[in-house]
């Protein structure tokens, strides 16, 4: 049986983002304390992370004082929120920019080290006309090892959608000779098992009607 105590703090920290009760006795806790997001708490142990990090401190809040100490720490927390969010869109957005350019550089065959000439003009020119950005900008590397890297990459994806979406047809003659020619492309949805290559071919050819046609 919980303290009167214990209920008390607990309510209050649920304000703060206990989720709800889920099988077993579970929670979701986000602590606007600390910061932290717990997952699969059990009750006990929501109460024992309350009474060794919060209880000194948050004890003493009461009533009108607890509710403003509770929106307080909410602001805080979303702007902790909205800071991690900002970093993680800029280093996706980063990567991106990484990809574009090693793109473009394998398709006019430059040289790799050029990168880190193109990512020089652009944060010269960024200091210029964003400065905010500046510093996003130098953050991306476009070394040339990291320039060869990105088009490895996307040339071995660009490999394996060929080879998913790909249905080759092969022709013998009377004369035993042999020829290849590529028959379509077809994208491969979900999974790419054997199953699924022959389903695809199948319906392929049966929207050809007949057959005769390959000949």
């Amino acid at each position: 049986m919980l303290s009167a105590k214990w209920e008390s703090a607990k309510r209050d920290v649920g304000k703060i983002g206990i989720g709800e009760v889920g099988r077993h006795g579970k929670h979701i806790l986000r602590s606007s304390v600390l910061g932290m997001v717990f997952r699969d708490i059990l009750e006990y142990n929501i109460k024992r992370h309350y009474d060794t990090n919060h209880c000194k401190i948050y004890d003493k809040f009461v009533e009108k004082l607890r509710e403003e100490n509770f929106e307080e720490l909410k602001i805080n927390l979303s702007h902790q929120k909205k800071l991690f969010d900002n970093i993680r869109k800029e280093n996706i957005y980063s990567v991106k920019y990484s990809y574009v350019t090693s793109r473009k550089i394998a398709r006019t065959s430059k040289a790799f080290s050029d990168g880190e000439f193109i990512n020089e003009c652009i944060v010269s020119a960024v200091k210029v006309i964003y400065p905010k950005k500046k510093q996003a900008f130098m953050n991306i590397s476009l070394i040339g090892n990291t320039i060869a890297q990105r088009i490895e990459e996307m040339a071995n994806n660009l490999k394996q959608q060929l080879h998913e979406k790909t249905i080759f047809i092969y022709r013998v003659f009377d004369n035993f000779g042999i020829t290849e020619e590529l028959l379509d492309l077809i994208p491969m949805i979900d999974t790419t098992t054997g199953s699924d290559l022959y389903d695809c071919i199948k319906k392929y050819l049966n929207e050809l009607e007949d057959w005769n046609k390959l000949e």
